[in-house]
């Protein structure tokens, strides 16, 4: 009995071992893991997608595209398949299926082919939310529909677009300058191909340098950005710039008013290449900007890149080189008056390599050149010269981990060198001459193994700073998220900043004909900013969202001219104090035919210089955008813009007076005294001008051939024809305008 009894609890326990143990090999099989990753490209030319959705939902888990196209979705099941779903704005939608192997990184790569011209309707989807959206907050991206759907003033540009985005003011239609969230124009940092460019403008600020045609994508991060980015404090605005056509030789011609354009594209054995240019050949448009002076000025941009791949020589590795021209000339024929230089040179090298494992890294050497030059001709104005060369190498290593977050480091060493030649008052020669290195350790994790929270912390970390003062430093960024309903995303984040270049630039100055750059004096500390900001984004309908963001602000060590010098000796510059706080609202909708824009912002920004604390002249409390678009059909596409700004702060005028002023006191002559005309001020930026309002029309047709497609496009700029001010002339007091009404036209050939 009892040998039967034992003999059945042996039984029994083995039966259970077996169970136990087949539930646990059944357990770890199921759990085995795999990853999925590839490229979405454009089908017809080969060009990543920005953004694209990549969402598996069987187990509703997706990615979006980086700037190359590249997308990795970690963790997985295995030995399951899987229905993979790409989609686009603009494009036909792809679904795929796709099994997913254990311990292994399946790969797929996926043209996308655009939407149907014929119908003019853009493929709407619902647009899941992925971890690259709930971490975006303070972060616009901007793709060639948004910048080629607005009206234009004379051509499509990159930099005017960035007005309609909140938080962003300008002072005006007159120039595409830009100022973000209560910081000054040099706090600003444009990224074109990872290579920084020191002056993005044409024509005394008008333009941008950056051609709308050579752009892919471009991410916008105002306020706080990754570790990876540092030197500015206030906005970085990242451009990648098209690879050119992977499947066929093709070439753009285009004109407008102001501009001719060429660009030519193609394939080759291991890649692709992209040659870009544009020059002025008619000025005579600029007069409505400048109240119908002469804009005796002439300028060109030129660009190519190429890009090689080859899997027999290194799987996976990519190698692009780039490089950026620009030049502008103002050429005054009258002997009376002052000519002005300036250009870019960019050029670079770049090796992103993907590795069998979830790691990649990126190596990148880079120069960015900018000389400009003042030639004072028979005029009083004193010469200058300056330039700036800067040398970076960047190395960038990313890890995803099986949970997947994602974990990068890099380093960066960089060297300025600044030249400045101007002759003071007493036509004495002036040299200043700075050169700097600093190296930069940085890195980053992004806690993704939630569904519902994530975190993304990141360090920079200044081993050297380019200035004297700059030193050792520590900038801790940190952002995060949380997602209580599939429609509802709240967001937070802060960071610190510093900068160690400026330009001796008065930022009173209405139009800046000349932005000198320099390092940091020895004895000025680097300006520092602490960026705090809250949001929540509300998704409505399934391309549509409403969004609100609330920033705070501080600067110190702001670096300001030194308005009270008087003796050479004296400091050119002096540290002041700043700070910015506002609220940022946002509406968008869309469908098939069209979509809807608005966004209102209410700021305040404030300077304190020598204890005295102003309102700067960016300075705007209420800012309000709304755009409209709507396809027609028949490839017709018409657009709606208005703008509205509360005016911007401005010194007024107390008086004049005459100042008596006597010829050469060894060889006086009484035939040459004379009156001179100075004006007194009031106090600084107490007064604002009217408000500033204006609504813009766009007409757009593209007409398909057999050999050529021809993009014709029309805009009316300040179509009710308001009188926005721009400036009072102080020594007239005449009032100067901006825009008046204004019709502009453009033609575009694809062959």
């Amino acid at each position: 009995m009892s040998l039967s009894f034992h003999n059945l609890c042996f039984r029994i326990n083995i039966k259970i071992s077996l169970f136990l143990l087949l539930s646990f090999t059944t357990l770890v099989y199921s759990q085995q893991w795999g990853s999925l990753r590839g490229f979405v490209t454009d089908s017809t030319s080969g060009e990543a997608l920005l953004t694209c959705n990549v969402y598996l939902s069987e187990i509703e888990l997706g990615a979006s595209t980086d700037q190359r196209g590249y997308y990795f979705i970690n963790k997985i099941p295995a030995n399951q398949n899987y229905t993979v779903t790409f989609s686009f704005i603009g494009y036909k939608s792809k679904t795929i299926d796709v099994r997913i192997s254990p311990n292994k990184i399946t790969e797929l790569n996926v043209q996308l082919v655009p939407s149907s011209l014929e119908f003019q309707e853009v493929e709407k989807i619902g647009q899941r939310i992925t971890k690259q959206d709930q971490f975006n907050i303070g972060i616009e991206r901007i793709t060639l529909k948004d910048i080629y759907s607005k009206p234009q003033t004379v051509e499509p540009d990159v930099l005017r677009l960035l007005k309609t985005i909140p938080g962003v003011t300008s002072t005006g239609d007159i120039s595409a300058k830009y100022y973000v969230r209560g910081g000054t124009g040099d706090q600003n940092l444009v990224k074109l191909n990872g290579v920084s460019l020191y002056n993005p403008f044409h024509a005394l600020g008008l333009f941008s340098v950056v051609d709308a045609d050579m752009v892919n994508s471009i991410e916008f991060h105002k306020g706080e950005f990754p570790a990876k980015y540092g030197g500015r404090i206030s906005s970085i605005m990242k451009v990648a710039t098209k690879d050119g056509n992977r499947n066929k030789f093709s070439s753009t011609a285009s004109a407008n008013l102001m501009t001719g354009k060429l660009l030519i594209e193609g394939p080759y054995k291991f890649g692709s290449f992209i040659l870009t240019g544009r020059k002025s050949y008619s000025t005579s448009i600029l007069k409505n900007f400048l109240n119908d002076d002469d804009v005796p000025i002439d300028f060109y941009d030129f660009s190519f890149k190429a890009n090689y791949t080859d899997q027999n020589f290194l799987k996976n590795g990519r190698f692009t080189v780039f490089g950026f021209f620009s030049g502008d000339n103002f050429d005054d024929p009258k002997p009376r008056s002052d000519d002005f230089k300036w250009g870019n040179d960019l050029l670079s090298f770049e090796w992103v390599q993907i590795y069998d494992k979830p790691f990649f890294s990126r190596f990148q050497f880079s120069y960015s050149n900018f000389k400009g030059e003042v030639i004072p001709n028979d005029t009083d104005v004193k010469p200058r010269f300056n330039s700036l060369k800067d040398f970076t190498f960047d190395a960038e290593f990313s890890l995803v981990r099986e949970n997947n977050d994602q974990f990068t480091v890099g380093l960066e060493f960089k060297t300025v060198k600044t030249e400045l030649e101007q002759e003071n008052e007493n036509s004495s020669l002036v040299e200043l001459s700075d050169f700097g290195g600093s190296y930069v350790l940085y890195s980053n994790y992004e806690l993704l193994q939630f569904d519902h929270f994530g975190i993304d912390a990141g360090l920079r970390m200044y081993m050297t700073g380019l200035s004297l003062k700059g030193g050792f430093s520590i900038e801790p960024r940190v952002k995060g998220f949380w997602q209580p309903s599939k429609t509802l995303i709240l967001k937070a984040s802060a960071g610190s900043y510093r900068q160690e270049i400026a330009t001796i630039t008065d930022e009173n100055e209405v139009i800046s004909l000349f932005d000198p750059w320099t390092i940091y004096p020895d004895y000025l500390e680097a300006t520092k900013s602490i960026n705090l900001s809250l949001g929540a984004e509300y998704f409505y309908l399934p391309s549509s969202s409403v969004s609100v963001e609330v920033y705070y602000r501080t600067i110190k060590n702001l670096a300001v001219i030194n308005e009270k010098k008087i003796f050479p000796d004296d400091p050119a510059l002096i540290n002041g104090d700043g700070r910015a706080y506002g609220i940022e609202n946002s509406l968008t909708f869309e469908t098939n035919r069209f979509s809807f824009k608005a966004s209102y912002t209410l700021s305040w920004a404030f300077k304190k210089v020598d204890d005295f604390e102003f309102s700067p002249k960016y300075d705007s409390r209420h800012n309000v955008n709304f755009a409209f678009n709507y396809i027609l059909g028949d490839n017709w596409e018409a657009g709606i813009s208005w703008a509205y700004n509360s005016g911007f702060p401005f010194t007024p005028l107390r008086g004049y007076f005459d100042r008596y002023e006597l010829s050469d006191f060894f060889d006086y002559d009484p035939a040459f005294d004379k009156y001179s005309i100075y004006t007194i001020l009031g106090e600084r930026n107490i007064k604002r001008m009217p408000d500033y309002h204006r609504l813009d029309i766009a007409l757009s047709k593209i007409i398909h051939f057999n050999f050529a497609t021809l993009e014709l496009s029309a805009s009316i700029i300040n179509v009710y024809d308001r009188k926005n001010i721009f400036y009072f002339k102080r020594d007239t007091g005449e009032k100067v305008n901006m825009l008046p009404f204004l019709p502009t036209a453009s033609v575009k050939v694809k062959f």
